[in-house]
């Protein structure tokens, strides 16, 4: 993890710690982080390799993505269950297969929203299902089913007495879910801290952080990694962009700059997914 975040994260995991056990849970495939705001809390749940999926909890509770493989979702839906409270929505930040598959067997009979719903239904649906089957195996994905969702318009809408503000940017490919009663915001494209996808253009996607700070956001969730104090993860989030964009100037390979970026974040998960990013950086 980020050393700036060492210590903002590794104070609320301990917040609840004390929570997770005293429901008699014992976490293996990732940890809680809790931040609460008046009667909301938010839960985010963050697995041991680098995935992520939230929970809100007021009176009720609405899930946001699921983890998508089967050990993890089952040790997700566990710590859902402990918080003794209803489903009343399950919510899929965007498209991509791994943060919801499974997610109707998960969750039965409780309906699942999303502003990029064509891209989970119908057959890419069922593509993603299979090539995720396929990749990962059936073990880690039994699911065979492709959850029915519902179309979820961007803009503003309130679920279990919580008012949201779901944001879609469609050029960044982002998408921005925000409390705005709570000051809390949960990003999906924008950055992450823990893991490694330094995805371009970096100023755009700093951007969008830096205005969710002046528009009085104190904490930040993401799709993958860990959450933090706004100015802290934005801070984590331009200090990685920031020494990638230079390792892709000065290396001269993508392999030298993997090196470079792994030496400098060596706590980082997903460094595979370097492979992928740094070529296109590198225009190689």
């Amino acid at each position: 993890m980020n050393r700036l975040l060492v210590s903002a994260a590794a104070l609320a995991v301990l917040c609840v710690a004390g929570a997770a056990q005293a429901a008699g849970l014992s976490l293996t495939q990732g940890q809680v982080i809790s931040r609460t705001a008046g009667k909301v809390t938010l839960h985010d749940y963050v697995t041991t390799t680098g995935g992520a999926a939230q929970v809100v909890e007021s009176d009720r509770l609405v899930v946001f993505d699921v983890p998508g493989n089967a050990p993890q979702n089952n040790e997700f839906k566990a710590f859902v269950d402990s918080l003794g409270k209803p489903v009343e929505a399950v919510i899929i930040s965007h498209g991509h297969e791994h943060h919801w598959l499974g997610a109707d067997t998960l969750f039965p009979g409780v309906k699942i929203y999303s502003t990029d719903a064509d891209s989970i239904n119908g057959e890419q649906g069922k593509k993603d299902l299979e090539g995720a089957r396929a990749a990962m195996g059936p073990e880690m994905v039994p699911y065979t089913s492709v959850p029915a969702v519902e179309q979820l318009e961007a803009g503003q809408k309130s679920l279990a007495g919580v008012n949201y503000e779901f944001t879609v940017l469609p050029e960044l490919g982002a998408a921005v879910i925000s409390l705005p009663d709570e000051n809390m915001a949960m990003v999906h494209h924008l950055g992450y801290v823990g893991v490694h996808v330094p995805m371009p253009p970096f100023d755009a996607r700093l951007e969008q952080l830096e205005k969710l700070l002046k528009d009085g956001c104190v904490w930040i969730a993401a799709g993958h990694g860990y959450p933090a104090e706004a100015d802290l993860f934005l801070s984590g989030v331009a200090d990685y962009y920031d020494f990638v964009s230079r390792a892709v100037k000065e290396a001269g390979s993508p392999e030298k700059a993997k090196e470079m970026i792994v030496e400098r974040y060596p706590d980082y998960e997903l460094v595979p997914l370097l492979d992928a990013f740094l070529p296109m950086l590198m225009g190689k």
